[in-house]
């Protein structure tokens, strides 16, 4: 092959793979664990209030428990593909009930004072034994920027990780814990359109 071809084929080649390289990085799942157990995404989206957007919001399940769970989820979904599972109410409900870890991780896109996310829990656990406590947690300011991490445990456990301010915890009750993922996930969510995103990869706990 003639100097020139070499350089032309070398130049292909190099193109090439530096695209498989490319794909590769972009589609690089993200990850997430939880006391050593590995998490599963199963829905993202943003609160968006009058228009403006307050967070973005990802949703995580334990994935061994998730994937135990899903076959009855599947059963009552009529099928387990996504068009199946995401239609009604019912991996929205599988979410709230199931039992088994959850974490919401939202990231704040905007400042938002203390007042405005008691003002998005306040109705939902308002009545709730323990909600006084849950109101408590949220009672920060949020830079934008800020992470904040919402966990729950397969037996009502719930903490709210705030930044640097560490961990802020709340009385163990499974109602009061279905009552906070209610917030998003319940029959009157803080907004239809994030709770369909919270739901949106659930059919991967199915393959």
């Amino acid at each position: 092959m003639r100097p020139e071809g070499d350089r032309k084929m070398k130049t292909i080649i190099g193109i090439m793979l530096f695209g498989l390289l490319s794909v590769g990085a972009a589609a690089k799942p993200q990850q997430r664990s939880y006391a050593g157990r590995a998490l599963v995404l199963v829905g993202e989206g943003a609160r968006v209030k009058d228009g403006e957007p307050l967070y973005d919001m990802q949703m995580w399940i334990d994935e061994e428990d998730g994937r135990r769970a899903f076959p009855a989820l599947a059963m009552r979904a009529g099928g387990r593909d996504k068009g199946r599972l995401v239609r009604g109410d019912h991996a929205p409900a599988f979410l709230v009930w199931g039992r088994f870890v959850k974490q919401a991780v939202f990231k704040f896109t905007k400042a938002v004072p203390a007042a405005t996310m008691r003002d998005e829990i306040k109705d939902a656990i308002a009545g709730v034994p323990g909600g006084d406590a849950v109101a408590a947690m949220f009672a920060q300011d949020a830079a934008a920027g800020d992470e904040w991490v919402l966990t729950t445990g397969d037996n009502g456990q719930i903490k709210l990780t705030v930044g640097e301010s560490g961990d802020k915890l709340a009385p163990q009750s499974p109602k009061l814990e279905r009552a906070l993922w209610n917030i998003w996930l319940g029959n009157k969510p803080l907004s239809t359109d994030l709770r369909r995103a919270l739901i949106e990869k659930i059919d991967l706990l199915g393959r």
